[in-house]
């Protein structure tokens, strides 16, 4: 059941799952309302996988109910009676924010896969280093180090997911407060 004070949910008004459980230890699912929504997004998938290094459009609209994983997720729906933020690639005909996020998402950069950045970095090797110039020129040192040591390689891929997640929340908190001035993000 969904809490809006210590925002965590159950799949089928049951116990939390190990990775729910995991998450909530590690400060994932703190915050409340459309905040915890929006992390929540976050760890639906493996994003580094399926989104190319410039990014791609999602729209976020306001439904009740929790979003499932999926279409085929079979879990009821949770909190049906209460708004909460819902995100998609197709624009929904409705009431919407329109945001750009990236491969890099991750609801906790603290415990954030490395090997997320280093597939990223793999799959554009040939654009991944003048992406970085324009977009974090303050990593670029840090990243052609790398090699140098495991401390300085875990320290780039901390750096770059940190700085990659600030922007796409900051770009959903001012999409959220510009389309919907009166409501309440948390």
């Amino acid at each position: 059941m969904f809490q809006s004070k210590d925002t965590h949910f159950y799949r089928n008004k049951m116990k939390p799952t190990a990775k729910e459980l995991r998450m909530r230890e590690q400060g994932v699912l703190t915050g409340t309302g459309f905040t915890a929504d929006y992390y929540r997004f976050l760890d639906l998938h493996s994003w580094y996988k399926h989104i190319p290094l410039g990014g791609v459009d999602f729209y976020g609209f306001i439904q009740k109910g929790i979003q499932p994983r999926n279409s085929l997720d079979t879990m009821t729906l949770i909190d049906p009676d209460g708004d909460h933020m819902w995100f998609t690639r197709i624009d929904p005909g409705v009431d919407a924010i329109k945001i750009r996020l990236g491969p890099f998402m991750t609801a906790n950069v603290a415990s954030g896969s490395g090997n997320n950045v280093r597939i990223i970095d793999e799959r554009n090797s040939d654009t991944f280093r003048t992406w970085l110039l324009t977009v974090h020129p303050d990593l670029i040192e840090l990243y052609d180090n790398r090699s140098k040591s495991s401390e300085l390689l875990e320290l780039f891929r901390k750096s770059i997911l940190q700085a990659e997640n600030n922007i796409y929340y900051h770009n959903f908190i001012k999409a959220f407060t510009t389309q919907w001035p009166d409501k309440k993000i948390n």
